[in-house]
């Protein structure tokens, strides 16, 4: 479990777990979600710190994005790729 929001009479719950979004996210260290997301464990939630708590998700998400290796590995390293040629059938 990432985050869990839930309400009780009069005021919001949330709990987080910043070693889940290292296990489920590859490239984000618990660290890295508890500087954004606050500590590990049980907090009450009003609109203030709901928004604190979104606005840590996209800084945490866009830190990740950041960092993230490409996929296709250094721009040095990239080639256009070959175009394709079609044959025809006749």
């Amino acid at each position: 479990m990432l985050f869990t929001l839930w309400t009780e009479q009069g005021a919001g719950r949330m709990y987080t777990s910043s070693e889940a979004f290292e296990e489920f996210f590859p490239g984000i260290s618990a660290d890295q979600a508890r500087r954004h997301l606050g500590p590990d464990g049980y907090r009450r939630l009003d609109q203030h710190s709901a928004a604190e708590f979104l606005s840590g998700l996209e800084r945490l998400a866009a830190e990740s994005q950041a960092e993230a290796p490409s996929p296709m590995g250094p721009a040095s390293d990239r080639r256009p790729s070959p175009q394709r040629r079609s044959k025809s059938l006749g």
